[in-house]
């Protein structure tokens, strides 16, 4: 059956290169003012594979003996594990990817003869963007650039606290590890861009939706699980068949006739962060771009509701779900799950950096479609993926944007692969079915405007989702059309605020 199974779509070995096709493939639309608020990568047979060799043959524009006399980079970061590993320090430690980001700076630090000082503080995202901006809004000239969460940077950079990069020296956008298509997208026109994407940003790999399920409990129920790879890669994969093995796998196993963590049941989830999964990747769209190449908000909402009562459906009416309550969030499923105590588990691809020990095999699909009808798999880029960004109290814009430049173009060549290819793929995965699941997940990436800058609008238009699901309002109309005003009035504030530089 593994043949079989890879013979159904083609092998893309670069994540960073899908996100690249988003220049050419989701462009297209942003330019067209029909679909500018998604964006996916075109996959299947037209994809050209690339490998590592071939990424790292892949020149950048940086001219030759460019040099900054040994000046130091001071760049802010949050003061978390993983940032260290994927995003920031590394260490020489025999871990394929920390070697990878460690070797990466020490290239970059000779290549253009600086050194890198890495200022991680603040211990969530929030204390630590507080303490950024209290620096920023003193004036004082204390980071070259910045490292922030996409919600919290957005957020933020209506304030005036970064720079635009649109027309950055030394970067260029043409190139395959700047995601400029989807830079376009969270921007509000052509002319602005304070916060820049690329392969520098790992979380945006490690964010990507995905589910998990337990290979054991899916055989007792099912048989072969290579059957629920054959359901995925056939386009069959939905709402309705998770809800049914959802169903399927409930066992009251303390028999007090309720479902709780006692039991084994289907699938858990919480009504916060995994909302925004299901409903983005059922096809929930919010924005598209006016003929002025502006977003606004879309008009028909017939697809809207339909995907809210697909997911109300699973959360409220499918035996065997069972909904954590938001302050126990990931860890209480993740232990759910590893225990052999639930068969699906819907979060993040991170998330399987953290079942390495689970004693039960676990495969990786993609969030299932509404329905057969839905062209893709779609998997949505979280909102806390590391942006990166430029203050404007920076004085040495040309060393900055030469830094970030080789930091992103060494990240594509090297980082990137010894992440994706190889602990994402092999570390991290009991199959190579999975690996090829993963794959399909890349292809079609995707996010919104409205979703990307909701905490500017301060309406909750983008996470809506988690309104509905929160609160068991089975109306998602409702929660729209109180939304509108204040959503709409902040989309016109940022079209202003552009039009006025």
């Amino acid at each position: 059956m593994k043949e079989q199974l890879f013979k159904k779509t083609t092998f893309i070995r670069s994540a960073s290169f899908l996100l690249a096709l988003l220049a050419t493939a989701g462009c297209t639309s942003c330019g067209s003012g029909e679909s500018g608020a998604d964006t996916t990568a075109s996959g299947g047979e037209t994809t050209t594979a690339v490998e590592t060799d071939v990424r790292e043959g892949v020149k950048d524009s940086l001219p030759e003996g460019l040099s900054f006399d040994g000046a130091t980079v001071r760049i802010a970061a949050r003061d978390a594990e993983n940032y260290y590993i994927f995003e920031t320090v590394g260490e020489e430690n025999g871990d394929v990817v920390s070697d990878a980001v460690y070797a990466r700076n020490r290239s970059v630090e000779e290549r253009l003869n600086v050194n890198l000082e890495f200022i991680h503080f603040g211990t969530s995202a929030e204390n630590y963007m507080e303490q950024v901006r209290t620096v920023l809004l003193s004036g004082e000239d204390a980071y070259d650039y910045i490292g922030i969460y996409q919600y919290l940077g957005l957020q933020h950079s209506v304030e005036g606290l970064f720079m635009n990069l649109i027309d950055a020296p030394y970067i260029d956008y043409s190139q395959p590890w700047w995601h400029q298509s989807y830079m376009d997208i969270i921007s509000v026109d052509s002319s602005t861009r304070y916060m820049l994407m690329g392969d520098i940003s790992v979380s945006g790999l490690r964010g990507l939706s995905s589910m998990f399920f337990n290979k054991t409990l899916y055989e007792e129920l099912y048989g072969d699980p290579n059957s629920l790879y054959e359901t995925v890669l056939d386009g069959a994969w939905t709402y309705e068949q998770l809800r049914t093995m959802v169903t399927d796998a409930y066992r009251d196993v303390n028999g007090n006739s309720e479902v709780d963590t006692e039991d084994i049941f289907g699938l858990g989830s919480n009504a916060v962060t995994q909302a925004d999964h299901y409903s983005y990747t059922a096809g929930l769209k919010l924005s598209e771009r006016d003929k002025d190449g502006y977003p606004t908000l879309i008009t028909d909402q017939s697809r809207n509701v339909s995907v809210m009562e697909a997911i109300y459906k699973l959360y409220y009416e499918t035996e065997g779900f069972y909904l954590f309550p938001q302050a126990e969030q990931t860890g209480a499923q993740l232990n759910q799950f590893i225990d052999g105590r639930m068969l699906f588990i819907s979060d993040r691809l991170y998330l399987s950096e953290m079942l390495r020990d689970m004693n039960d095999p676990y495969g990786i699909i993609p969030y299932p479609k509404l329905d057969e009808e839905q062209e893709k798999y779609l998997a949505l880029v979280h909102d806390t993926a590391t942006l990166f960004c430029v203050p404007v109290t920076n004085t040495r814009l040309d060393m900055t944007c030469a830094v970030l430049e080789a930091m992103c173009a060494e990240t594509y060549r090297t980082v990137t692969p010894a992440y994706y290819e190889v602990a994402l793929k092999v570390k991290y995965t009991h199959d190579e079915i999975s690996a090829q699941i993963i794959d399909m997940i890349h292809e079609n990436i995707v996010t919104d405007f409205v979703y990307a800058n909701n905490y500017v609008f301060g309406s909750n238009m983008g996470t809506i989702a988690r309104e509905i699901l929160g609160k068991k309002n089975n109306n998602y109309m409702s929660a729209y059309d109180s939304r509108v005003s204040q959503t709409e009035s902040g989309i016109q504030s940022l079209i202003d605020q552009a039009n006025e530089q």
